[in-house]
């Protein structure tokens, strides 16, 4: 009977242990399946959906701003008035009319300068400045009308406003021979904040970069103007500004983290908005499906040895 009984435990004792082996191997096969799919999910979905919602927003405001610097550009008024060297009076009333229409948008300022006079026209009937190839501060036009884009974006203080604004400089009339340029200036400090409250994860970053790398906007201002290479590692540089609309980029090893990327095209502009966010922030909600697997599997597991023992 003794005999009989070693054996008995025996057996019970192998049982137990190939059950609870057998639980615990299928709760760490359900929680890996479950991570897979969620973190898959994570890259492909919602940080390509962030990026959507937030450049949606941004892009409303670039997208306006691009609109009305491309029309006081291409205004026949204004235009007329710069190739007859700003001579005409009444002509010239109604172009500096135009300049504060536009302000009455909501822009900080509204400009135009033009390249044969080097006059530069804000709203209000003001003529701001002469510009200057000795003048340093001068050069964004200077720089502008040479590189022959319609549009472009440019980060800088204007002396005469005391100001830093983000201005979005329109270059007027053909590329091989500018009459000048118009555009409208932002407080960066609304955009900015937007920028800053948009974040997916307590320590991801966003940046809005043209298509060269080089930052327009960022929430951290020493940032703009720099090429993202002077942040990022070289080899993801240049899958970020290559040509396709939207991707994701994974397991990219930064200042000593992995991080996940993200870029998408905003609307029709010559921008990126580019998202990083730390995979271990990402996959935080992971940390709960881990912790119910753990209980579960040990519930499981005392349940199957008590009705084993009975």
């Amino acid at each position: 009977m003794i005999h009989f009984k070693s054996i008995q435990t025996r057996i019970l004792t192998l049982i137990e242990s190939l059950v609870i082996v057998i639980i615990l191997s299928i709760s760490v096969i359900n929680f890996f399946t479950v991570r897979k799919t969620l973190i898959r999910d994570i890259r492909e979905e919602q940080l390509l959906s962030f990026v959507e919602a937030s450049q949606s927003d941004i892009q409303m405001v670039i997208e306006k701003a691009i609109e009305t610097s491309t029309m006081l550009a291409e205004d026949p008024t204004l235009q007329k008035w710069f190739v007859e060297g700003e001579t005409d009076k009444d002509i010239g009333i109604l172009a500096k009319k135009k300049l504060d229409l536009m302000v009455s948008s909501g822009y900080f300022t509204v400009f135009a300068v033009n390249k044969v006079t080097k006059n530069y026209w804000s709203n209000g009937d003001k003529l701001l400045d002469v510009l200057s190839t000795s003048d340093p501060d001068d050069s964004w036009f200077f720089d502008f009308i040479k590189m022959g884009k319609k549009i472009v974006l440019n980060f800088d203080y204007n002396q005469e406003l005391n100001q830093t604004l983000f201005f979005f400089n329109a270059l007027m009339g053909p590329a091989n021979n500018p009459l000048g340029a118009a555009g409208v200036g932002i407080n960066p400090d609304n955009l900015i904040k937007e920028l800053t409250k948009r974040k997916i994860t307590p320590n991801s970053k966003l940046w809005i970069i043209d298509q060269t790398g080089i930052i327009q906007i960022s929430d951290t201002k020493e940032e703009i103007n720099k090429n993202i290479s002077t942040f990022l590692p070289t080899n993801i540089v240049s899958r970020i500004t290559n040509q396709s609309d939207k991707s994701v980029i994974s397991d990219i090893l930064w200042n000593d983290n992995k991080y996940e990327f993200a870029k998408m095209k905003i609307g029709t502009t010559d921008f990126l908005i580019l998202v990083a966010a730390p995979t271990s922030e990402l996959i935080e909600l992971l940390n709960p499906i881990r912790v119910n697997t753990i209980v579960l599997g040990i519930i499981f597991s005392i349940i199957t040895l008590i009705l084993v023992l009975f």
